[in-house]
Formats: C-alpha cells, sequence, structure tokens
C-alpha cells in the first residue's frame, strides 16, 4: 500500500479523515469535523479509498485551485472556539400569560421572585460580551418572561450596540405577541430583530394552552399584533408546541401556521419538551412526521418545486454550504451563549437559570470557577456520539435535559429514536447538497429578503463557475475559509 503524501491539505482527504456518501449518481465527501463537503469523481474516491497518492495529475492541478482561492482547509483542528459570541438578556422573571407548559416556571417567573433587568444591568451585559469576545459577528436575545413588559431596558439596549458599529450586531426576541405595538414593531424593524412569537394552532386550542395570566383568551389580540409587524417589515417566526395527546393532529397544526405566515414570516412546531423524556410514544410520533416533511422537502428543492418547505432540512443544508470547523447544529450553551439573569448573574442558558448549579458567573465579577468544568461537560460527547457519522452536523440533544437524564440514570446514553431521524435527516440534507444547481438553488432562498437573496444568488452564481471547471473535487459550500461574509443569512434558513 502507497503512503498518503503529507501535505497538509491533501492529508486532509485521507480516507480516516472523511466520511464518503454515495447519493444515486452522486458521490460526496465530508471532512470529519467539520461540514466541508465536496463532490467528488469516482476516480477521486476510489483513489482516496485505497490511499493512492492524490497529488499527481488532474487532482494536483485542482488542488492548486481549491487552495488559491480559499476552497481547502489546513487544518481542521480548532473544533470548539470558546470565545462567547451571544448573549440572552432574561429582562424579567414574571409575564402576563399563564401557559401550563412554560419552561421557565409558573407565569414565567423561573420558580422566582418578581424581578426586572435596569438598563444599567442590560448594557452592562452588552459590555462584558464585547470584553469576552473575538468574534466580528455578535447576537443579543432578548427574553422572559415577557420580555416586552420591560420595553424601555430593550430599546436602551438596542441604542447602545449603535456605540459599536465595527461589530456585525444580530438580535432576537422571544414575545408572546401580547403586548406589540406600532412603535414597538417600527424599531423591531429598525434594528432587523427577529421575533419569536409562539401561536399554537387554531384559536380554540391556542387559547387552552396560551390563555392570560387571569384566564382570557391571546389568540385575537396576538394575530392582530401580526398585522403590526407586517406593516414596518418587522421580521418574525411563528412558533408551536404540540402537545402529547392533542385534540388537533400534527398536520392540522402545521396547516393553520401555514395561512398566518405571511412572506416576512416562517413558522416551526416543536413538541412539549417535558414529555420529551417521557414518552417515547409521542416522540417518535413527532420525528417520524419530521423525517417524512424532510423527504417531501429534500425531493422538492432537487426538483426545483414551488412547494413550502416544512421541516428544517434546510438548515442542516445551510451548514453546509456555510463549511465551518466544529459542529454547527451543537447547542452553543454555556462556552458560545451564556444568559444574563435581571441581577447580572450568568448561567449557561434561560432553561438553566432555574438551578445554581448552572451559574457560572457574573457581569460584574467575571466567570466564576463552575465555567470551565460546566462547558467541557456540555462539549463532552456521549459514547454513542463519538462513533457516529453524523456526529459534525447533528443538533444533539439539549444539554440540561441530558445533564438531569444522566442524573436520574448514570448510564443513559444517546436516545436512539432521536438519533435515528436525526441520521436520516442529514443524509437527505446531504443529498440535497450535492444536487443544487442553478435550477433549484433558489428553494432555499424563497423566504430571504430581497438583498440577502441577491446576494446569494451571485455568490452561488460564482461557485457555478467555479465548479465547472473541476472535473474531480467540487466544493459545496460557497463561501471561501477566509471570507469575512455574514454567516448569518444562512442560518437564518428556516420554515
Amino acid at each position: 500500500m502507497r503512503p498518503v503524501h503529507n501535505n497538509p491539505y491533501i492529508s486532509l482527504f485521507r480516507k480516516d479523515n472523511l466520511t464518503i456518501f454515495r447519493e444515486n449518481d452522486q458521490t460526496g465527501a465530508l471532512i470529519n469535523g467539520s461540514t466541508f463537503l465536496y463532490k467528488i469523481s469516482e476516480q477521486f474516491r476510489d483513489a482516496i479509498l485505497n490511499n493512492e497518492w492524490l497529488d499527481q495529475g488532474t487532482f494536483s492541478g485542482e488542488f492548486r485551485i481549491l487552495d488559491s482561492l480559499g476552497f481547502i482547509p489546513t487544518n481542521v483542528t480548532e473544533r470548539f472556539n470558546s470565545s462567547i459570541s451571544s448573549i440572552s438578556l432574561t429582562l424579567l422573571h414574571g409575564c402576563n400569560m399563564g401557559c401550563g407548559y412554560c419552561c421557565v416556571g409558573t407565569n414565567g417567573s423561573y420558580n422566582k421572585p418578581f424581578q426586572k433587568m435596569t438598563s444599567q444591568v442590560a448594557l452592562r451585559a452588552v459590555d462584558y460580551l464585547l470584553e469576552h469576545t473575538t468574534s466580528k459577528w455578535l447576537s443579543v436575545g432578548f427574553f422572559g418572561g415577557e420580555p416586552l413588559i420591560n420595553w424601555a431596558v430593550i430599546k436602551d439596549t438596542l441604542r447602545h450596540t449603535d456605540k459599536f458599529p465595527d461589530k456585525n450586531w444580530i438580535f432576537t426576541l422571544a414575545t408572546n405577541g401580547t403586548l406589540i405595538t406600532e412603535e414597538i414593531a417600527k424599531i423591531l424593524s429598525e434594528y432587523n430583530v427577529m421575533s419569536y412569537i409562539p401561536i399554537d394552532g387554531p384559536p380554540s386550542l391556542h387559547n387552552k394552552q396560551r390563555p392570560f395570566a387571569n384566564g382570557h383568551s391571546t389568540y385575537d389580540i396576538i394575530v392582530r399584533n401580526l398585522d403590526a409587524m407586517r406593516k414596518y417589515g418587522a421580521r418574525f417566526h411563528l412558533k408551536a408546541v404540540y402537545m402529547e395527546n392533542s385534540p388537533v393532529q400534527y398536520n392540522e397544526m402545521q396547516e393553520h401556521l401555514k395561512k398566518l405566515a405571511g412572506d416576512l414570516s416562517s413558522f416551526s412546531i416543536a413538541f412539549d419538551q417535558t414529555k420529551f423524556h417521557e414518552s417515547t410514544q409521542h416522540k417518535a410520533k413527532y420525528l417520524e412526521t419530521e423525517v417524512s416533511n424532510a423527504r417531501d422537502d429534500c425531493e422538492n428543492i432537487i426538483a426545483g418545486k414551488n412547494a413550502r418547505l416544512k421541516s428544517k432540512l434546510n438548515t442542516v443544508v445551510a451548514n453546509l454550504l456555510l463549511g465551518v470547523n466544529g459542529h454547527p447544529n451543537m447547542c452553543s450553551a454555556g462556552w458560545k451563549h451564556i444568559q444574563i439573569s435581571p441581577d447580572g448573574e450568568i448561567y449557561t442558558c434561560h432553561i438553566a437559570e432555574y438551578a445554581d448549579k448552572f451559574k457560572i458567573g457574573s457581569i460584574f465579577n467575571g466567570f466564576n470557577d463552575q465555567f470551565e468544568p460546566t462547558k467541557q461537560k456540555f462539549l463532552a460527547p456521549l459514547k454513542a456520539c463519538k462513533t457516529c457519522w453524523a456526529y459534525d452536523l447533528c443538533s444533539k440533544e439539549c444539554n440540561i435535559m441530558r445533564t438531569r437524564m444522566t442524573e436520574l440514570n448514570p448510564q443513559y446514553d444517546a436516545d436512539t429514536v432521536y438519533c435515528s431521524s436525526s441520521q436520516e435527516i442529514i443524509g437527505l440534507a446531504i443529498k440535497v447538497a450535492l444536487n443544487l444547481n442553478s435550477n433549484n438553488f433558489h428553494k432555499l432562498t424563497a423566504y430571504f429578503d430581497d438583498n440577502s437573496r441577491e446576494l446569494l444568488r451571485r455568490t452561488f452564481e460564482t461557485m457555478e463557475v467555479i465548479r465547472s471547471k473541476l472535473i474531480h473535487i467540487k466544493p459545496c459550500f460557497l463561501l471561501p475559509l477566509n471570507s469575512n461574509t455574514a454567516p448569518i443569512e444562512l442560518n437564518t434558513l428556516t420554515v
């Protein structure tokens, strides 16, 4: 057996560094530890599998072209850049609604006394992010309870970021939608804030699951407030929770959200996380629907059909188009993302804010001695994950839920029901990425604003020209590795 040349970029294409895919007449090679996917020829695949020289003849010429353009990574070593790039502010412990399944305690209270964040704390949190990041792209999320109860602090925070024009700011808002006014919608649009607004299907079901704290209905108020969002071009994403034993079928809920979602909106459906690890039947039913929808989306995207995407498939495809080290879908809680409580304490995420064991510092005193151990615990793969081919593209289970399960059962490993569905969806995403062309690429950008859509169209066309000059090694990702182009434009491919 001939040894593989030790050229640093050619050595990445050794078979033990790759996962090889075969989809009909297309063959792909994914560099392990990344989302760098390449469409490869049969000749190049055979050379890899047979450990032949890869720096000879046509292969060598194509490597030189791709390397000069920045489409060959010199290494894939920095799997986890621990620089914080995202924070969420818990604007208050409290809410004007009384949803029975709230993940942060009764009436959004985190099971703690009512407390509101001050502008002083919020602005200090932004400064803390700036002090602890190496990223040009920074994200600030507004969370609750119901954050719009504390609207003045949100406004102050948005204005504060104007002082740092060298950073690219991404803003999100998790709101129940009942307090949106035209003034609020206008400012949300001004700062391009993405608002996540829950609507649990038809009015009768929504009002039962998501009433005001006094029991009154909320559906009509939220739908009316969506008109204000549309009027000012404020972005929003509708979310629903699918409960076990729901009187409404999953597809019926999906159709209802479809009607509510306008050009500036998208929607998604999750199932009740309080039942996630308790009801295998409920979870399997939900995941079966997700996989079925992903199969339909895969077929429709490749065929270029004019059909609305129904699954999370395009989010995985987006990560393949980005081409990044590490695990882009992995929960970033506690290592790239932190949650700031109303009094300035730092937690790994909003779900963890109820427990002091997940407190990892303070914006006034810095990270504590729990930060590093917690980060390493969250990053450590489960036993089953270590040998899974889909690991680098998998969203994986919630770290808090996983911690809870391992506390209950020290032998707990990966959730096989979740794993099998994730593997199939990731396989479908790879199939899409290998089959994208100028006739079907528009399916991935149909719900973008005009500027983003045009940017992506031009980028894809440029890559098509590059790929047309190659035979054996064609990158599926769109941006060269030294590009400063915004990753968020592709990360927001949601349905």
